[in-house]
């Protein structure tokens, strides 16, 4: 914590930019870790990864497909590991923005007491000028920790969105993506097996369906 002089101006004045200063800081990194991926990119392949498994029967025996939803899989399984790092980033940026509002706290408090204790005995033109100085410093901390309040909040929202979709990532790899694949291997092997695979067809089609009603797949326990 800045040391705080109440007889010296520049330490009045200076009380507390160090914080503020991590306080930005913190602003920037976060910032930085939101604007490297879009998820509106992600929706838009994980729809075509959907859309494209709809087409089984076109695509059964084409060496062609099998390449491209490998070329979509590998792009998918990419932005979820990247999903998951901005997750877990942003948990250590709320982490750290709370030990920066403990500790404007703790400044705005112990400013308070010292202008009580300066009051409370014989106070010159010059210590009410720097007292002042000192009130309009707390009022600006008092500002940067409601903005502080304000950043984790903020910052959930975000990333509950990306774990949102990274958890529709994992339910097209692991389900749809499968069932994909057993189609592909059954039409393939052209035998009479039209009923399973009209199950593995129906199946297939109601993930798709959750998938865009926003529903996870993913086993959570």
């Amino acid at each position: 914590m800045d040391e705080l002089n109440i007889k010296d101006t520049m330490s009045i004045m200076n009380y507390g930019v160090n914080i503020q200063a991590m306080l930005s800081e913190l602003s920037s990194c976060a910032y930085e870790v939101i604007k490297g991926i879009e998820l509106s990119d992600i929706g838009k392949l994980l729809s075509d990864m959907m859309d494209y498994f709809k087409e089984a029967d076109a695509h059964a025996a084409d060496m062609e497909a099998q390449i491209k939803v490998d070329s979509m899989t590998e792009s998918l399984k990419e932005y979820r590991i990247r999903l998951l790092k901005d997750c877990e980033l942003m948990e250590q940026l709320c982490v750290v923005n709370r030990q920066y509002i403990g500790e404007l706290v703790h400044m705005v408090e112990y400013g308070r007491e010292q202008i009580e204790i300066a009051k409370s005995g014989v106070v010159s033109s010059d210590d009410k000028l720097r007292l002042g100085t000192l009130e309009k410093r707390l009022k600006e901390l008092e500002t940067s920790q409601t903005v502080a309040y304000a950043f984790e909040p903020q910052l959930r929202v975000i990333q509950e969105n990306e774990a949102q979709m990274a958890e529709k990532i994992q339910s097209a790899l692991v389900n749809a993506l499968t069932l994909w694949r057993r189609q592909k291997f059954t039409l393939g092997e052209k035998t009479n097996m039209e009923e399973t695979n009209s199950l593995v067809m129906e199946k297939l089609n109601e993930i798709i369906r959750l998938q865009r009603e926003g529903y996870s797949l993913v086993d959570k326990s």
